[in-house]
């Protein structure tokens, strides 16, 4: 299973800039067809299969009440 950390903004604490903290998700492929899992470095699952796991997390970030603003 190949994974790959990808690092977006979330308002989460303070950055150098004063902005949101980083927040990683960890992609995992689920299967051959493209589809992809989306995960936080804890175990949290955010996302369990999809072709657009990136957006996919990043729509579930804002459900659960991140600020789009960072």
């Amino acid at each position: 299973m190949s994974e790959r950390d990808i690092e977006g903004k979330a308002a989460l604490g303070q950055d150098d800039k004063g902005g949101g903290a980083t927040i990683r998700i960890v992609l995992q492929r689920v299967n051959a067809r493209g589809c992809s899992s989306a995960v936080l470095p804890d175990g949290t699952v955010l996302v369990t299969g999809s072709r657009q796991p990136l957006l996919d997390a990043a729509r579930m970030l804002l459900k659960l009440g991140c600020s789009p603003n960072t």
